[in-house]
């Protein structure tokens, strides 16, 4: 009995004791819970303080949003006044015909309203309907003229005329058909002489150099190679067919000296369609069909990897 009485008053001394903590631990939380609510500027500087503080950051505030303001209309002005592209900047237009822009402000090609007249005589072209003309300018401004039917066409046959050779117009004599059927020969003979030559002067570009080794070699090989180095050259646009106007590098300097090249050249396009496949050239250098083979995208793509321009 006196043990449980000894408990009992154990007890209520302890809650009589910790009573005080427990109500000095309450009322500080209390505090504290007072002072999130409490602005940190009145707790630290006094209601005066704390609105000069407010002022000035309402004035910040209102200064950087005058800031963006600024530099908003300072972009819009820029934008204004920023110089308006050409759309014609990098539109190239072929001889003849000049850059245009239409409604939608889009480029487009349209045929040249005149050209530079030239007296030289190293300007002048013969056309392939035997016209001369000051300029390719002039020669491909009266092809335009006629592909679009205008009525400063001289003759509708134009639209398919193009240069022969460079330098005016004078009497090439008639290839005789024994000099046709030996013509062939010496072209493909001509053709690796030629590529022979530039690469002794070291002026073969130097993707096709492996077709030249490889020619000497292999003699089986080295007319072959040349037509196909030749081919390859001459298709610039690298569509594996050359057009009457890429085989101006190859005929116009050879014209007056082989009256036979022009109309070897015209029998090469067996189909007529203005074109020369790697195919029609081989057949018509006599070479067999198994050793014409397409290596000019291999060459075409060299070519690009060293920036050289077609």
């Amino acid at each position: 009995m006196r043990v449980l009485l000894l408990l009992v008053v154990t007890l209520l001394v302890a809650g009589v004791l910790a009573s005080p903590a427990k109500k000095k631990t309450e009322h500080k939380k209390a505090i504290r819970e007072k002072k999130q609510h409490v602005p940190v500027a009145f707790e630290e500087n006094g209601p005066a303080e704390q609105e000069e503080e407010t002022a000035d950051d309402e004035e910040e505030e209102t200064a950087a949003e005058d800031a963006d303001d600024e530099e908003e209309a300072e972009d819009e002005e820029t934008e204004v006044n920023k110089p308006r592209t050409n759309p014609c900047a990098h539109h190239v237009c072929g001889e003849g015909r000049t850059c245009a822009v239409n409604e939608l402000d889009l480029p487009y090609c349209k045929c040249a309203e005149s050209c530079v007249k030239q007296t030289h005589a190293m300007t002048e072209v013969c056309s392939s309907h035997n016209n001369t003309y000051p300029t390719e300018c002039h020669l491909y401004r009266q092809r335009c003229l006629c592909e679009n039917e205008s009525p400063e066409c001289a003759t509708p046959k134009n639209k398919h005329e193009h240069v022969e050779y460079r330098g005016k117009c004078v009497a090439i004599k008639e290839c005789l058909p024994f000099e046709m059927a030996d013509f062939p020969t010496r072209m493909r003979e001509w053709l690796f002489n030629s590529m022979k030559f530039r690469t002794e002067r070291n002026d073969l570009a130097e993707e096709y150099l492996p077709l030249e080794m490889e020619a000497l070699k292999k003699p089986q090989l080295r007319l072959a190679n040349s037509a196909i180095w030749k081919f390859c050259d001459l298709d610039q646009t690298g569509d594996r067919k050359v057009s009457r106007h890429e085989l101006i590098k190859l005929k116009a300097p050879l014209v007056r000296l082989e009256h036979c090249i022009s109309p070897f050249l015209d029998n090469c396009d067996v189909d007529g369609d203005h074109y020369i496949t790697l195919s029609e050239w081989g057949a018509c250098l006599q070479l067999e069909e198994e050793q014409i083979i397409d290596k000019c995208k291999r060459y075409h793509e060299q070519q690009i990897d060293h920036n050289w321009v077609f």
